[in-house]
């Protein structure tokens, strides 16, 4: 998902339910993959969607088990889409799913570093 190769640096929101998945995921990023900027930190699908309809990021990190509407649910609120998905997820069993969704990448929680670049 990094790569030192942009032009410009690529936008994103991170949903989570989680707070420390949340934290941990932007510490990370800003850490190791400096062309991409974090616009928000989002807990929840509903507010997920509000800060895609106002940032418009270039990428989503999608959690997908969450409680109330999960990360599927999120992705079926859109007839198209400007942003790219990274589900991030602590379940391997959602990968073929995943890429049927139409997921940029998907990423196993806890993160390995290597991953993202």
């Amino acid at each position: 998902m990094c790569s030192q190769n942009l032009h410009r640096k690529l936008t994103a929101i991170i949903v989570d339910d989680e707070l420390h998945g949340r934290e941990n995921l932007k510490a990370i990023i800003e850490s190791y993959c400096t062309e991409i900027e974090i616009l928000g930190l989002a807990d929840s699908v509903v507010a997920a969607r509000k800060l895609v309809d106002l940032h418009k990021p270039d990428v989503v990190f999608l959690d997908i088990s969450m409680p109330v509407l999960n990360g599927f649910d999120f992705l079926d609120e859109f007839n198209t889409r400007n942003f790219l998905v990274v589900f991030v997820s602590a379940h391997e069993e959602f990968g073929i799913k995943a890429v049927k969704a139409g997921a940029a990448d998907y990423i196993l929680k806890p993160i390995n570093i290597k991953e993202l670049k």
